[in-house]
């Protein structure tokens, strides 16, 4: 059940996946909650402040939003804004969490959001 704005945004982030704040109100008008774009950005960003939302931030490239408990590790092409969501080994996690703790950290989650150009791009650069 919808409670304003950021009751919308949690119903439909799950059904996007990652996607920008553009994303989201196209969403929204299509279910019938037409919103202005700055609307969007206050809910997205009070939802982030209470952690029911993730914002994957990286140089050059869109803001995407999702749930919280989508977050994890994503590559993002920096040319076509392609999203792949990857699911790192157990080892892998363990290691960060080592190394985390050898600085001092505990790591609750990793999150990360790693930039490049996904192979359609790349092939399409090619001569």
């Amino acid at each position: 059940m919808r409670s304003g704005a950021p009751g919308a945004l949690l119903e439909v982030l799950p059904r996007l996946g990652p996607t920008t704040a553009e994303g989201v109100q196209r969403a929204l008008a299509e279910d019938g909650l037409p919103l202005a774009l700055s609307s969007i950005y206050t809910a997205l960003g009070a939802l982030e402040r209470r952690g029911l939302v993730r914002a994957l931030r990286a140089p050059g490239c869109s803001t995407l939003f999702v749930r919280a408990e989508a977050a994890g590790v994503y590559l993002l092409c920096r040319r076509c804004g392609g999203v792949v969501p990857l699911t790192l080994p157990t080892a892998y996690v363990d290691a960060l969490r080592a190394r985390s703790a050898a600085h001092g950290w505990q790591l609750f989650e990793p999150h990360a959001v790693l930039t490049g150009r996904c192979g359609r791009c790349r092939a399409a650069a090619s001569p």
